[in-house]
């Protein structure tokens, strides 16, 4: 039975991970970019100071594999409709390079995040990325957990909502 092109889509998009996200090569994370990316790709946010297109993914493989040399992503599930496909992954790895600032802790971190790519002939045109951002800075120690919090009197939230419904 042939695949249909969204299972290609999906396996496109593990190719991905595997390639730039688990062998912790630069150099092969770099040529899946160069053979699975349109040439005009587009990511639509990425971390300060990155290009919005394929160099600028290739900044973040170098950056992220420097910066955690046992980074590894697994993927958690996979949705594709039409021309898109997402990912929801979850990423580990160690601290053992300066990234964003923030020295080598050594510390093991954990994050989840999911990736909306866009397909065009069997290629990856644009993405749109979502990560916790704030866990992985708590869990290098850049921000107070919510436990560690001032503001926060031990209570399990940052955050308090009062809401009153008038009928």
């Amino acid at each position: 039975m042939a695949k249909s092109i969204l299972d290609e889509n999906k396996a496109i998009a593990a190719r991905v991970v595997a390639a730039q996200c688990s062998d912790a090569l630069v150099a092969v994370a770099d040529r899946a970019v160069d053979e699975l990316f349109t040439k005009d790709f587009v990511i639509h946010n990425t971390f300060p100071g990155l290009a919005h297109d394929a160099e600028g993914t290739k900044q973040w493989n170098a950056a992220i594999l420097a910066a955690v040399p046992d980074y590894n992503v697994t993927i958690d599930d996979q949705i594709a409709e039409n021309d898109k496909v997402v990912t929801r992954w979850t990423a580990r790895g160690t601290h053992k390079g300066k990234f964003q600032g923030i020295a080598p802790t050594g510390r093991q971190v954990s994050i989840t995040g999911a990736t909306i790519s866009r397909y065009v002939n069997g290629k990856i045109a644009e993405s749109w990325v979502e990560l916790d951002t704030l866990a992985l800075m708590r869990q290098l120690g850049a921000y107070p957990s919510r436990d560690d919090h001032p503001s926060h009197g031990g209570r399990t939230g940052l955050f308090t909502f009062n809401i009153t419904i008038n009928g």
